[in-house]
């Protein structure tokens, strides 16, 4: 996914990340069912491995599910700070010209 243009690869989507981390822990999951099998791994090691693959995948599609609605809101507590920036200001600036003026 490389764009033609800039030469830059392109961010893959929430989707594409969430596909490749499930083709990841199920190769995983084999893997490490041959190493525990063979004796090369602990059986507890290997299962906290695929907790972590797991926790990854977990957040993922936590993001694709409340992605939007947490960019909205702080779009929102954004906003709000700004315009409230700006009444603190217009306030600040109205008491300094009243100073001026006694």
């Amino acid at each position: 996914m490389t764009d033609a243009v800039s030469g830059r690869r392109s961010k893959p989507s929430i989707d594409d990340q969430i596909a490749a981390i499930r083709q990841l822990i199920d190769a995983e999951t084999t893997r490490l069912e041959f190493k525990v099998s063979r004796g090369l791994m602990r059986a507890d090691t290997a299962q906290r491995r695929l907790d972590v693959l797991g926790a990854a995948f977990g957040t993922l599609t936590f993001v694709r599910r409340y992605g939007a609605s947490i960019r909205t809101c702080i779009e929102a507590e954004r906003a709000f700070a700004k315009e409230r920036a700006a009444e603190i200001e217009a306030l600040q600036s109205g008491y300094e010209a009243e100073r001026e003026a006694a």
